[in-house]
């Protein structure tokens, strides 16, 4: 079997984006979002709790050059990579989300920048060399390993009160101020609780060698304790000779979970840990085999890497109120629930029950789903992006295998049938048109749960008003309304989605023939000097499905060479991902198309696009699903499941689940 890890780029996506000049239709895409993956090269277990890296304050997750940046060219916060010292805790892929973690500093510098002169990282580990040290870290789920090897006796400073990004940055939403702390030390032990944004933080440090431990504080060097912030706090660690290991565990729960945690995993050595590190990632990383070549393999583990850092979790007590199961960093559910959830929900239900359960316990104890779930006591980050997803996430995990249907049934409707849809439920409409849909794909999801627990009058109602949606479209264009707020897109780039009644999409079109020269636009294969309202070319996930809305009008030769030009946006490299990663939307995007399928969110359906790769093997919990491909070109021609001809170029999730072999024929003749 391969060693899976050898093919994984840990730094894919750190840098700016940096692609070869686009050819064909690519010329006329229009990327809009600040052209970086945002991901970290930090150490971290497949759906890890704890992350350690490099830190130098730089925007989104601590590490790199980069600015705060949105939708601009990014300009570089300093002139070379640099490091203050390791970070704990991160965001993996995210724009501009509010919440930056990076907790605890801890430095050989005293928290002075020095340039990284080189670095290694490899699954679960990181190192880098500066001009006075070599410094690595490793982790466990609940623990960081440092360790530091300077030219003289070492000292390291431990800032505990250290959160988010760098200070000197205009933004005063990047870095926060802590809400309460305390600190104290117990023989060689460690002990800070911190609270930010409400959410207390609990830590527990120890040097391997022996060393002196002194705390710093505006109150000098005695246990403290803040009520509201008081400067920059922290320890220093003093050690009689060139080498310094430490190790700091992490809880949200208590005090002593995070001495549990440290006392559990102290004896490890940083070898054992990274080592152990690898074997994990290893075996997740196996769960999908391909056959291609090594430069294939290198990209597409490392997008399969950057989809299975996050969510993070955090099933060790009582995270926010949440009892049992628990995930965090859900940070942008507007991305994931289209390709990363229905890819975790389908091949790693470990993580995905737990996403589940932490959005049916969020509801019973909240009263309302969030559209993001951070480490933070407020889950109001881009509340107005979209509304009620947690019907599409809930219905897909369902359709895999995950949770109850009578509890998702009775979520769903307790949610629909909540006073914060009442105008919607009375008019038919929201505050947005992306809203309007957003509410209609909900109540098709709750219809298909209505039918499944046997409510099927309930169901009949909903399919009926269904109907409704087609007042977001203009009757002339049969695109959406012009007048109304878009988020990071405008009409066009939400004027495709993948709409649960395909007919009444088309029939709003104005038919086939309408709806694909829109399309035809859009992809720019009409008109490819026009810029306004092209698509975003895979630079966001605002648009990111509709390439699969060519299936509706039966353009699989459409699909197939906007499939084929996708292939321009996503390359080995540092600058390799087309934009930013959000939370692994982007890389779980290219694994799907890479294989050759697409799933539907919310819907019973899977879409035939063009495979990539000889031959892959999906490990289903069940069952393995072998997807091959037959002949050459770039043409899908035939689709064959399980010796079943698939004449419309789909097949339902329920035939996916219980595994088989699908045949993709793909030819030169469109």
């Amino acid at each position: 079997m391969d060693t899976f890890t050898q093919y994984v780029d840990v730094f894919y996506g750190c840098n700016p984006v940096d692609l070869p000049k686009r050819k064909g239709i690519a010329q006329g895409w229009r990327p809009i979002k600040g052209m970086a993956g945002n991901t970290t090269p930090a150490a971290v277990l497949p759906f890890g709790k704890m992350s350690c890296c490099a830190y130098s304050g730089a925007y989104p997750t601590g590490y790199g050059v980069c600015s705060v940046n949105s939708c601009h060219r990014i300009k570089p916060m300093f002139p070379t990579l640099q490091t203050k010292g390791f970070t704990h805790v991160h965001q993996s892929g995210t724009g501009f989300i509010d919440l930056f973690y990076n907790y605890v500093l801890v430095s050989h510098t005293g928290g002075k920048a020095e340039t990284i002169l080189s670095e290694k990282a490899t699954c679960g580990y990181y190192s880098c060399r500066t001009a006075s040290a070599t410094s690595a870290c490793t982790v466990t789920q609940d623990c960081a390993f440092h360790r530091f090897d300077t030219r003289n006796n070492t000292e390291l400073t431990v800032f505990f009160s250290q959160y988010g990004l760098d200070r000197n940055q205009r933004n005063q939403k990047i870095f926060a101020d802590y809400d309460e702390a305390s600190l104290r030390i117990e023989g060689n032990t460690v002990l800070c609780k911190v609270s930010f944004f409400g959410v207390p933080v609990y830590f527990a440090m120890r040097a391997k060698d022996k060393a002196t431990v002194k705390i710093f504080s505006a109150q000098g060097n005695q246990a403290i304790s803040f009520s509201s912030f008081q400067g920059e706090f922290g320890v220093t660690f003093s050690f009689d000779k060139p080498h310094a290991e430490t190790v700091l565990a992490l809880s949200y729960v208590s005090e002593k979970d995070a001495l549990a945690f440290l006392e559990r995993d102290f004896p490890l050595s940083v070898e054992e840990v990274a080592e152990r590190g690898e074997k994990i990632w290893n075996e997740k990383l196996s769960r999908v085999e391909i056959v291609a070549d090594e430069e294939e393999k290198k990209l597409f583990y490392s997008n399969l890497y950057h989809t299975l850092i996050k969510p993070s979790d955090v099933s060790d007590g009582n995270f926010y109120g949440i009892e049992g199961d628990c995930v965090t960093d859900l940070a942008t559910l507007w991305d994931m629930y289209k390709t990363d959830l229905p890819f975790l929900f389908s091949l790693y239900p470990e993580i995905g029950t737990k996403v589940i359960q932490t959005l049916l316990s969020y509801r019973k104890k909240y009263g309302v789903i969030p559209n993001s779930f951070l480490i933070g006591a407020k889950q109001e980050v881009e509340s107005g992006q979209a509304k009620f997803l947690a019907a599409l996430i809930l219905t897909d995990g369902y359709l895999r295998g995950i949770g109850d249907k009578q509890e998702i049934f009775q979520t769903l409707y307790d949610e629909y049938f909540s006073d914060h849809y009442k105008f919607f439920r009375d008019t038919g409409e929201a505050s947005r048109t992306t809203h309007t849909m957003d509410l209609y794909e909900a109540s098709a999801c709750l219809a298909f749960m209505a039918d499944e627990v046997g409510k099927h009058d309930l169901a009949a109602s909903l399919r009926h008003a269904y109907k409704g949606i087609e007042k977001v479209f203009h009757k002339r264009t049969g695109l959406l309304l012009f007048r109304s707020a878009y988020y990071e897109g405008n009409f066009l780039n939400y004027s495709f989605r993948l709409l649960s009644d395909p007919e009444l999409r088309i029939r709003c079109a104005g038919g086939k023939e309408k709806l694909t020269k829109r399309l035809d636009y859009f992809f720019a294969f009409r008109f490819p000097r026009i810029a306004y309202g092209k698509f975003e070319g895979f630079n966001n996930e605002t648009d990111m499905e509709a390439p699969y809305c060519y299936h509706f009008v039966g353009r699989q030769d459409r699909l197939c060479e906007v499939l084929l030009a996708s292939r321009q946006m996503w390359v080995n490299g540092r600058g390799g991902m087309p934009g930013n990663n959000d939370t692994g939307g982007l890389s779980s995007l290219f694994l799907w198309n890479a294989v050759g399928i697409f799933p539907v969110a919310g819907q019973n359906k899977f879409f035939i696009g063009l495979p990539r790769y000889e031959k892959v093997v999906l490990h289903l919990p069940s069952a393995d699903f072998v997807i091959r491909r037959e002949g050459e070109g770039f043409n899908t021609k035939k689709a064959v499941l399980n010796g079943q001809p698939l004449c419309d170029f789909e097949f339902s999730v329920t035939d996916f689940n219980k595994g088989g072999e699908l045949v993709i024929t793909v030819s030169p003749e469109k």
